[in-house]
């Protein structure tokens, strides 16, 4: 792998490969077991991570989130004791139990190849990381303003992106389900579309909201797929095809092209 595909979380067939032996694996065991802590340092060691960067892995069902990256740890912990529930009352099928397991933890591991980033590079993907970290310090409960800032925007479209396209392409056991298709949906408008207003800027909305000021720097130098991933000002032609897709809840963009 290139530096940089070790640093950015994207979908390869080294990936689909492993999510398509996992999903095998879960349909049958339990996902608490060894054999799905090998799948997941599996998935990790794809990208050359330093054991600076991260060492330990753990579920706790008393965690007070879905699931977190502690840098000052080197960890990645989950809870997916709702999701498990869910599945066991049969709330959910086990497809989409897997789907969302594979979003939320795609979506931590991103948050780790994020913090690795912003320490190897200097770049605008880096600055902006930077940024959205100084801003959530004018926040004084942040899960209320949480999808907003652009680490999360990226960890959010990245993780359902991966897993739409593992679906799409390489699980053929799940070809008829939509529902990876509506998450990555979801997670493209979100905090785009409210019932009062269109945001193009989620960066920008919460920067005027917690300082009062525009975020003012420019990013035009991006492809327009990094505006959408990062919350960023996005084309008039890009915010009609996200609107589109809500309306539709069929994917109008391809996510996966740098081109508008």
């Amino acid at each position: 792998m290139s530096k940089l595909s070790t640093l950015l979380l994207n979908g390869s067939n080294e990936l689909y490969g492993i999510l398509k032996k996992y999903y095998h694996y879960l349909i049958n065991n339990h996902i608490y077991s060894e054999k799905s802590l090998d799948y997941i340092f599996e998935i990790i060691d794809l990208f050359e991570i330093e054991k600076r960067y991260f060492e330990l892995f753990s579920f706790d069902e008393n965690l007070k989130s879905n699931g977190v990256f502690l840098p000052n740890k080197k960890s990645i912990i989950l809870n997916i004791k709702d999701l498990l529930l869910a599945k066991n009352i049969d709330a959910i099928n086990i497809d989409t139990f897997i789907i969302e397991y594979f979003i939320l933890l795609l979506h931590e591991i991103n948050h780790l190849m994020q913090y690795k980033y912003m320490n190897e590079l200097n770049d605008n993907i880096s600055n902006i990381m930077r940024e959205s970290a100084i801003l959530r310090r004018n926040v004084s409960n942040i899960r209320n303003y949480h999808d907003m800032f652009p680490d999360e925007i990226d960890s959010h479209i990245r993780s359902s992106n991966i897993v739409n396209s593992f679906i799409n392409n390489y699980c053929e056991l799940i070809k008829n389900s939509n529902i990876s298709e509506k998450r990555l949906i979801y997670f493209i408008s979100l905090g785009i579309i409210n019932d009062k207003e269109i945001i193009n800027s989620q960066f920008d909305y919460i920067h005027k909201l917690l300082l009062g000021n525009s975020y003012n720097k420019s990013y035009n130098e991006l492809p327009e797929l990094l505006h959408i991933y990062y919350g960023l000002e996005k084309k008039n032609t890009t915010m009609n095809k996200i609107i589109s897709s809500y309306q539709t809840q069929k994917l109008c963009l391809d996510i996966n092209e740098r081109r508008f």
